[in-house]
């Protein structure tokens, strides 16, 4: 042996950004998780969406059973909220407004879920064109059934006032009161 050369290198730091990007990810997932929340990214330039386990397991899918393509994901849109799905989109990456729409998605069931979509463009190009969108799922479906039982009672109640009203217009009216 006639010479000897090392090299160290210290990774400590390294180390240390890597446990804190782990934890920071698992924050994000426990809060996502726990807040009921899906997320979703969508390349717009590919057309590629990625979604994370939560927005998946809300549907009844396993994350590698989701669309990987946007229009497949558009596919699973009940058929009557797809116009103002693609026209809440679009505002938003043409507009620059954010992105807020709740619509039926189809579940591996195939029941329709109400979900609550919500996001916005996330990076655009050097010449200013939107080129990624990310945003959350939010499964409603109990709020928009408490909704309909709502109405349901509303409508009810306001037939039986006016019924009642008008049966007493008629008790009066013949003086049976």
């Amino acid at each position: 042996l006639t010479g000897f050369m090392a090299i160290e290198t210290d990774v400590t730091e390294r180390r240390q950004v890597m446990e804190e990007l782990r934890l920071e990810r698992e924050r994000l997932d426990l809060a996502m998780t726990g807040s009921g929340l899906g997320l979703f990214d969508w390349n717009l330039e590919t057309g590629d969406i990625v979604f994370r386990a939560a927005g998946a397991n809300m549907l009844g899918y396993g994350v590698d059973e989701l669309p990987t393509k946007v229009s497949q994901w558009f596919e699973a849109i009940h058929p009557d909220d797809r116009d103002a799905a693609a026209t809440a989109v679009r505002e938003s990456i043409e507009l620059g407004k954010p992105y807020e729409c709740e619509h039926r998605l189809l579940t591996s069931d195939g029941a329709w879920r109400w979900i609550l979509g919500r996001g916005r463009v996330a990076a655009c190009n050097e010449r200013g064109a939107a080129i990624r969108f990310v945003g959350t799922h939010q499964a409603i479906t109990r709020r928009k059934e408490a909704e309909a039982e709502l109405a349901a009672a509303k409508t009810i109640a306001e037939t039986a006032l006016r019924e009642g009203e008008a049966l007493r217009h008629t008790l009066d009216q013949h003086a049976i009161v």
